[in-house]
């Protein structure tokens, strides 16, 4: 049988969720994240959280669904499908967003002169 480990060891694991960075972004520790999302006050049908699970969470492994929904609550989201979105990504689209055409161009501009590409 094949050596799936030599097979497989220059590809990178598919990124499933940004909760680190969500957390990073909203500085808050994985245990004030635990905190709030076992504040039976906060929630419907409340089941707690273990704390394990929260660090499973960030080793990569992909809530389910009602736990996106009280993560993304939890970290104050507009949508549960924004964990799956790196928090730059969101920031822009968010900062771009009710733009006209014009204003766009202009800050497209005002970007590619702040920040040429480099050549390679």
């Amino acid at each position: 049988m094949a050596d799936l480990s030599k097979i497989h060891q220059n590809k990178a694991p598919v990124r499933r969720h940004y909760l680190a960075e969500w957390l990073e972004v909203r500085q808050m520790t994985p245990v004030e994240l635990l905190d709030v999302l076992n504040d039976a006050e906060r929630w419907e049908n409340f089941k707690p959280i273990d704390k394990s699970q929260v660090y499973r969470w960030l080793k990569g492994q992909l809530p389910q669904s009602a736990q996106q929904e009280r993560i993304a609550r939890a970290l104050e989201m507009e949508n549960p499908a924004d964990l799956l979105r790196d928090p730059l990504d969101d920031w822009f689209a968010k900062f771009f967003r009710d733009r006209n055409r014009e204003e766009m161009e202009k800050m497209k501009q005002m970007l590619e002169i702040a920040f040429p590409r480099k050549s390679a």
